[in-house]
């Protein structure tokens, strides 16, 4: 029984060893549209029946193969907090880690638990997804029984004692999570909440429902919304071929050098140099911006 997986390389991770704390089968308690490991039944317990013991020496021979990973990822074929020894896991993973930092990919589902609340703050980095503040939206997308309104609360008292990296990530789908209106309230909630920033994305993965990625254009009109917290859009399909799209794009909100594929800086540069677009730094990152003479 293999757990460990990679290295992966990410754009928000860099170059990541995964740990699988469910390998053999799905194990969520959300079943979501967007979903790539396609459907299955809710779970509520993590049975896999894997010990640390197994997973540390997994993980131990892993690093001596992989020794310049940056994160050491824990996540699952399904939700990783399910796992019944997730506090002592986090503790012995900080033990062998060395350079890597430790993260979980979570969906946020049992964060309101003071126990989980417990386990976490031992990680550098914690990963929760919000897909929407609207219960009926949330429902719908995530389609689970759990009252989002109780994750909400338990990201807020969390975010309020966690030292590490507390980063926000919402999927959205065209027609199904995208209204203006949902993102107004998720912003509202973000002034509670101490987070490093809010990963904005979609699919570009098959699902096993029907349902279609929001355009990059719509994915910028709703970061723009967004006032409280950092955005970052992370999507696949954010290759901008033409003039006309990438200036589309910065009427609508400026874009970091870190939301645009390296080949396109280039075009960037260009522009800059037409004075149609300004660049400026701030943080030590790189913001493009439509020129104001330029935004008539």
């Amino acid at each position: 029984m293999k757990v460990i997986f990679g290295p992966v390389n990410s754009r928000r991770f860099k170059k990541s060893l995964g740990i699988d704390l469910s390998p053999n089968e799905k194990c969520c308690n959300f079943d979501c549209l967007y979903c790539e490991l396609g459907k299955a039944k809710l779970k509520y317990e993590n049975n896999s029946n894997l010990s640390v013991e197994y997973i540390i020496n997994e993980l131990k021979e892993a690093l001596k193969i992989h020794k310049d990973c940056d994160y050491i990822s824990i996540s699952a074929n399904g939700e990783p907090t399910l796992y019944p020894y997730l506090d002592e896991l986090i503790i012995k993973i900080n033990e062998v880690k060395k350079n890597a930092k430790s993260l979980i990919l979570s969906n946020a589902s049992t964060i309101f638990d003071k126990n989980i609340q417990k386990a976490l703050l031992n990680l550098d980095s914690v990963k929760l997804s919000i897909d929407s503040v609207n219960p009926k939206v949330f429902r719908k997308i995530d389609r689970t029984n759990i009252d989002i309104n109780k994750i909400v609360q338990g990201i807020k008292e969390f975010s309020q004692i966690y030292k590490g990296e507390l980063i926000l990530e919402c999927l959205v789908l065209d027609g199904i999570n995208d209204d203006e209106k949902d993102f107004i309230a998720l912003n509202d909630i973000l002034k509670d909440i101490k987070a490093t920033r809010l990963d904005l994305g979609t699919i570009d993965r098959p699902s096993d429902y029907n349902v279609k990625a929001a355009s990059f254009e719509k994915l910028s009109k709703l970061a723009s919304l967004i006032t409280n917290i950092k955005v970052n859009i992370m999507s696949r399909n954010t290759n901008i071929n033409k003039y006309d799209d990438l200036l589309k794009t910065i009427s609508l909100r400026p874009l970091s050098s870190q939301e645009i594929d390296e080949k396109d800086i280039k075009m960037l540069d260009e522009l800059v140099d037409k004075n149609i677009i300004k660049c400026v730094k701030i943080n030590d990152i790189n913001f493009y911006k439509l020129n104001k003479s330029n935004s008539n």
